[in-house]
């Protein structure tokens, strides 16, 4: 089911081009519709690891350049989808904080080139809020932090250092005293 979508979405030409603001949006709806389409399926099977397999391909082609055009990403691409399809992404993880499947697309949501920093620094603050609030304690949530903090290339280390001592106090908040 999913390569057959993955290859639809190749037929349709869902690759980063240079367009005009009307196609700009069609391909941001495009990936956004696809996105809605994952978001039920993890819903309705968990850890759906095939379904955000797919979401990662379909982010990888939609900013991968079409055939013969040069990678230029000082291009007029409008890529305003991007960190709305984060925010989207990050409110189903929090709906479904046990789904480690979700996280690592967040992840790599999050880690896409054309993405602002506040919006990582953003969804790590709304992540770990979550977090002190409901006490949770599972592994899916932390072990996504912990691999964001380390690997993902908007995170400053001032944010690294922070969000650490941050999360060593939430945790250490939970230990039974």
């Amino acid at each position: 089911l999913w390569f057959h979508r993955y290859w639809l979405l190749r037929q349709v030409g869902l690759r980063r081009q240079h367009h005009d603001g009307c196609e700009n949006n069609r391909h941001g709806l495009l990936v956004s519709r696809e996105f809605d389409i994952l978001m039920k399926a993890g819903e309705r099977h968990p850890n759906n690891y095939y379904a955000w397999q797919h979401a990662r391909r379909v982010l990888q082609m939609a900013n991968t350049p079409r055939h013969g055009q040069e990678e230029d990403r000082s291009s007029h691409v409008d890529h305003d989808w991007i960190p709305l399809l984060a925010q989207r992404v990050r409110q189903w993880c929090l709906k479904h904080a046990s789904d480690i499947s979700g996280w690592q697309a967040l992840g790599f949501v999050l880690d896409m080139p054309d993405m602002p920093s506040e919006e990582v620094r953003e969804a790590l603050k709304a992540v770990l809020e979550f977090a002190e609030q409901v006490g949770w304690k599972r592994p899916g949530l932390w072990i996504w932090v912990s691999s964001c903090l380390a690997a993902n290339r908007h995170v400053t280390q001032a944010d690294r250092d922070a969000s650490l001592s941050r999360v060593q106090r939430i945790q250490s908040d939970m230990e039974p005293r």
